[in-house]
């Protein structure tokens, strides 16, 4: 019987190997919605799955680090404008 983190997810994501098998619905719909927004010219092109990685990954983060720190709401505040600003830039110029 294969460890945990040797166990394969039947759809890939990009969280560790152990993570939780429930929670593999959400990066395919991040994809899907990355590659509609692509369709739709809204956004730049880009691999669907990397970057409902990226994004995921951003937010996760972000959300550890306001979680780190006592002055809670100025901490939300810059992480809130880090991630708008990481956010515009995936938007297409026109």
């Amino acid at each position: 019987m294969p460890r945990a983190a040797e166990t394969q997810h039947p759809i890939p994501h990009c969280s560790a190997p152990d993570w939780p098998a429930h929670h593999t619905h959400a990066p395919v719909a991040r994809r899907a919605r990355n590659q509609a927004l692509m369709d739709q010219g809204r956004i730049e092109r880009a691999a669907p799955h990397a970057l409902a990685c990226l994004i995921y990954r951003s937010l996760a983060e972000t959300a550890f680090w306001v979680a780190q720190n006592e002055d809670d709401d100025a901490r939300l505040a810059k992480g809130l404008a880090a991630l708008d600003l990481r956010l515009r830039g995936l938007l297409l110029r026109s």
